[in-house]
């Protein structure tokens, strides 16, 4: 039997910000569908839509590529977040041989690249409301020892003002909420491993806790006693718990 295949009304320069949000939270079966937002590859990111297919009459998953081309040098990391706080997924990349790039989303799923100037050589990005404010701000992280992990601290409506706070630097994040006092703080990983507590003040500081260079990290409350251990992979350490 030919395989038939629709469209989604929603494709190209027609994505729609809902349907983007419901396809990127509908991630529960083989057979449900996933907005692959974007492709990573050495020299540009594509933004993927889904279309409708059908062999044999079930329905598959399948995907096309807009139009819409985001040039970039070695994309590291990719996060969707609304950042403008207008209720659409917009998109920041961390690139490694060209500067870091936000991307606002018009509401239509094509998305224009901010104006905004954040620096080059970073590796991975994390996204948080750091200081309770209701909107994201961003860390990246930087792979060269030379190079601080800068912190924007985002105004409300998408634009960013950079922190006097100086990061050390790290290959990847994880902010998570480590002493429940409901501000995020950061797991840093790479050569500046280690624990940095928020101090409500748009900054950090490191904790006393010795990590060897940790490359992976997960946290989960281990013993039921309210607080959050982790699990590392540590460089020439091998696996630990805390």
């Amino acid at each position: 039997m030919p395989k038939a295949q629709s469209r989604s009304p929603l494709c190209k320069d027609e994505v729609g910000s809902d349907w983007i949000k419901r396809k990127i939270i509908s991630r529960t079966s083989k057979m449900k569908s996933i907005l692959l937002a974007a492709l990573i590859l050495c020299q540009n990111a594509f933004l993927f839509c889904q279309i409708n297919q059908f062999e044999s009459g079930i329905k598959v998953p399948g995907f096309k590529k807009s139009n819409q081309i985001f040039p970039s040098d070695v994309t590291c990391r990719i996060i969707l977040k609304d950042f403008d706080n207008d209720s659409d997924l917009d998109m920041v990349f961390a690139n490694m041989r060209s500067s870091a790039k936000l991307w606002f989303n018009n509401g239509s799923g094509i998305f224009i690249e901010s104006e905004q100037e954040f620096p080059t050589e970073m590796h991975d990005v994390a996204v948080g409301d750091l200081d309770l404010d209701g909107d994201h701000d961003i860390i990246f992280a930087s792979t060269r020892e030379t190079t601080i992990s800068p912190l924007f601290m985002n105004t409300g409506s998408g634009n960013f003002n950079l922190s006097d706070f100086n990061l050390e630097s790290g290959e990847k994040f994880k902010l998570i909420d480590i002493n429940n006092d409901n501000y995020p703080d950061l797991f840093l990983m790479g050569r500046g491993t280690g624990i940095y507590l928020n101090n409500k003040r748009n900054s950090f500081t490191k904790t006393d806790l010795t990590i060897a260079i940790n490359y992976s990290v997960d946290f989960a409350d281990f013993n039921n006693d309210g607080s959050f251990d982790f699990i590392s992979g540590e460089r020439g350490k091998g696996i630990k718990v805390y």
